[in-house]
């Protein structure tokens, strides 16, 4: 595992382990480690960052394939609209979920009608964002 200022990798352990990848980034570390709990617990592989540069790391550095970008919308440094942009160019295809409290964010909307990106409104549910996961996944590319 790399240092917390790098981003950090975990591997999911719950059953039925399911092949998909999600790249988690979120700056606030206990809603990171919720997130990540509740994504394992249903069987997903997650790689986790706190902030974009350690999310574009992770990106361009992990060998596998990377389904999912979920990403916080406002984060410090680089949002992560910014972020979704770039990870695209990295990953071609991959598929993205927003979370944010603040659902009055002129760009995101601008985004979520013009591309094929997901948005779950925190705070939310575990079985709210599983859902909201599958679904994004499930989309065809």
């Amino acid at each position: 595992m790399q240092g917390a200022s790098k981003g950090t990798e975990a591997i999911g352990v719950g059953a039925g382990r399911r092949p998909e990848t999600i790249l988690l980034v979120e700056d606030e570390p206990s809603v990171r480690r919720l997130v990540r709990l509740i994504l394992e617990q249903r069987g997903y592989r997650v790689l986790e960052a706190e902030n974009g540069d350690a999310a574009l790391g992770l990106c361009r550095g992990h060998e596998g394939p990377i389904h999912l970008l979920l990403t916080d919308v406002r984060m410090p440094g680089m949002n992560g609209l910014y972020l979704s942009q770039q990870v695209s160019v990295i990953r071609p295809g991959i598929r993205i979920l927003f979370m944010s409290a603040d659902v009055d964010c002129a760009p995101l909307t601008h985004l979520l009608l013009t591309s094929r990106a997901s948005f779950v409104q925190k705070p939310f549910s575990p079985d709210l964002l599983a859902d909201k996961v599958h679904g994004a996944l499930a989309e065809r590319p």
